[in-house]
């Protein structure tokens, strides 16, 4: 995810390099420590509190065995890693130099940069879709059709995403920079000579059908693969946290950290992993992330905000894939409620949350230009609006600051990488 202007994207998009890099490398850091490998990685033989299994009520996409998909404690701790903590901590909310109080605090994205999702069933037509100049590689070629509702609107903010799923195929498509009102960008002769209709036709920044490792469409209730819809290379609907998950009482997966210091390259050499240079002379991603988004070098779609291409400047980032854990009581979780002052619904969201992400940590997911935070399953669709307003989290203000004081900085730690995960083109 960038928070980024149409303007900027005309002038540069380098910054979203979308390379598919199938070698996944192990976690090899400046202590040179190997990737380790839980003996038991699907988390069901777990005895301890924060790993018990759930009864998973809910219904949860992707296999069981797509490592967010499973408990974070089995995987294993690094407290060689703790500097890691450190760089998320002081580092991934860019307004924390000029404001100390913004360290560790994470934002929800509800809407602003939330994920709405669309049922295809609830389809009226089909639309035909473009790439517009500043967009990037996708699988759907320009002018082909997805399944459409003229009610359906992406996400506000300057990503405008949007995800479109069948329930019955298992059927994922992934748009970003949807435009529902800016038409020029797909103004181009390669368009038009395909016959595109500027306000008939979808202009878009990306569009995917999410596809498997044998180029067949993929299926979001068995799959375990990767793909590069999001920053880290994963389907968009991964790590995205629904209103019926929490219903249920479970968020049955890891949640996708989006944060301003995602790490960039240029991309550490084998003999550069396991050195002091990896992650400040060069940058890498971890086990489950397929692909390093910012090889090139730092995000250049943030003006002002870009960070320098600097030894210094990385030495402050999180390499895409890394998970992180959250260390917390039962008390210290109502503690926390009672500080925020939750009664009733928001209250009972907030407990879900609290202990999901205790049991399956979050994983840095995406690029911000600002702060950081969590995605959630976007407001924009007027359904998810209203199943979050009955679980206490309304559309006004106080929606993003859900889990703010949650986390302490003591609290945290670098989990062990995953196994890797074959990827889908």
């Amino acid at each position: 995810m960038q928070k980024l202007d149409i303007a900027e994207q005309q002038r540069d998009h380098g910054g979203r390099v979308r390379r598919r890099i199938l070698l996944a490398w192990c976690a090899v850091l400046s202590l040179g420590v190997a990737c380790a490998v839980p003996s038991s990685p699907d988390g069901g033989t777990a005895t301890s509190t924060s790993t018990t299994v759930p009864p998973h009520p809910s219904t949860r996409y992707f296999g069981d065995a797509a490592p967010w998909n499973k408990f974070a404690e089995p995987y294993g701790r690094l407290p060689q890693y703790q500097s890691y903590v450190d760089r998320l901590w002081e580092y991934s909310n860019f307004g924390s130099t000029a404001n100390p109080s913004l360290k560790g605090q994470f934002s929800s994205y509800f809407q602003d940069y939330s994920v709405p999702i669309y049922d295809a069933r609830e389809a009226t037509t089909t639309i035909r879709v473009f790439k517009a100049t500043y967009g990037y590689d996708s699988n759907l070629g320009n002018g082909a059709s997805i399944p459409w509702n003229p009610a359906w609107v992406p996400a506000p903010g300057n990503d405008h995403n949007m995800v479109i799923v069948d329930p019955p195929t298992g059927r994922e498509w992934d748009l970003w920079l949807v435009q529902l009102n800016n038409y020029g960008g797909c103004v181009e002769p390669v368009n038009i000579l395909l016959g595109y209709a500027a306000g008939v036709d979808l202009c878009v920044g990306t569009m995917n059908l999410v596809m498997d490792p044998n180029h067949a469409p993929a299926n979001i209730w068995t799959s375990i693969a990767g793909f590069p819809s999001r920053g880290m290379g994963l389907p968009k609907l991964a790590l995205t946290v629904r209103p019926e998950e929490v219903a249920s009482g479970y968020v049955d997966h890891a949640l996708a950290l989006v944060m301003y210091n995602a790490m960039f390259g240029p991309q550490c050499t084998n003999q550069q992993m396991g050195t002091a240079a990896a992650g400040v002379d060069c940058g890498f991603y971890l086990n489950p992330a397929t692909r390093f988004e910012l090889s090139a070098g730092p995000q250049n779609f943030c003006g002002a905000n870009n960070p320098p291409n600097t030894s210094f400047a990385r030495s402050k980032t999180i390499p895409k894939g890394m998970r992180f854990g959250l260390d917390i009581t039962d008390a210290e979780i109502t503690s926390w409620l009672d500080s925020r002052g939750y009664t009733g619904a928001r209250r009972t969201t907030a407990k879900v949350l609290a202990e999901s992400i205790r049991r399956y940590g979050f994983i840095a997911a995406e690029s911000s230009c600002y702060d950081a935070g969590f995605e959630f399953e976007g407001m924009a669709n007027p359904q998810a609006k209203a199943r979050w307003a009955a679980l206490g989290v309304t559309d006004d203000s106080t929606a993003i600051t859900l889990l703010h004081g949650l986390f302490k900085k003591d609290s945290l730690y670098v989990v062990n990488p995953s196994e890797p995960i074959p990827v889908g083109r």
